[in-house]
């Protein structure tokens, strides 16, 4: 399949406005033919042709912030190539917290959103990942799977944190979900957790459910290997 060809913020500008033509053409009508047509009607079409015109707007401002999260996300891995992720987050964060910014509400907010979370834990910032992951989570709430994949790193962030508690809450609440596909290696994960808190027997439960019913799991041999010690 051929690869498809980004579209420059210049080629953007030089579009015609198609809505903005269509929308001179109401008001030219409207005004030709004023004596003729009603108050409501009149009202009527002005209101769809500022419908269609802030619908215009909105597309190309979802554009334009798409173009500008591509670009910096090209910038952060050319950075990684030449430097270690901590001095490579340097360089893209304020570029990634502009575009949450501006595109509050729009699919390139929210995806830069979980990027950024994503880069900071890489980084080791665990505090900032935590933080970005659980702003992010409401966003997704219409999306199960990607909802449970922000959980996974809502909780690795709370993790790597030392502030194992509420990573079992993250991991707890994708083990709840219908739409999980990947159970074995959530309740492998609460094990984990549970030991860290000091639960030991909560920890066995988990992995002995995984014995039970996820025999082919990548780790079961490591599970077992951890309740037979």
């Amino acid at each position: 399949m051929a690869k498809k060809q980004k579209v420059t913020r210049k080629q953007l500008l030089k579009e015609p406005d198609k809505v903005l033509t269509f929308t001179s053409k109401i008001f030219k009508f409207i005004m030709e033919n004023k004596i003729y047509i009603g108050g409501a009607l009149c009202t009527l079409l002005i209101l769809l042709s500022l419908v269609a015109i802030v619908g215009y707007f909105s597309e190309q401002a979802e554009n334009r912030a798409t173009s500008e999260l591509a670009d910096v996300k090209n910038k952060y891995e050319e950075s990684l190539k030449e430097n270690d992720a901590v001095a490579a987050a340097k360089e893209v964060k304020a570029d990634f917290e502009e575009i949450i910014k501006s595109a509050v509400g729009k699919e390139a907010g929210k995806q830069a959103k979980v990027i950024l979370a994503n880069i900071c834990y890489k980084a080791g910032e665990f505090e900032q990942s935590a933080s970005l992951y659980k702003s992010a989570v409401p966003d997704f709430s219409d999306r199960p799977v990607m909802k449970n994949l922000i959980l996974a790193g809502l909780g690795y962030s709370y993790e790597g944190n030392k502030k194992y508690e509420n990573a079992i809450e993250s991991f707890e609440k994708m083990a709840s979900s219908t739409e999980l596909i990947n159970k074995a290696e959530v309740l492998f994960n609460l094990g984990r957790l549970y030991e860290k808190a000091d639960q030991p027997e909560k920890s066995k439960e988990l992995y002995q459910k995984i014995i039970n019913n996820y025999e082919d799991f990548v780790f079961v041999d490591l599970v077992k290997e951890k309740l037979a010690g």
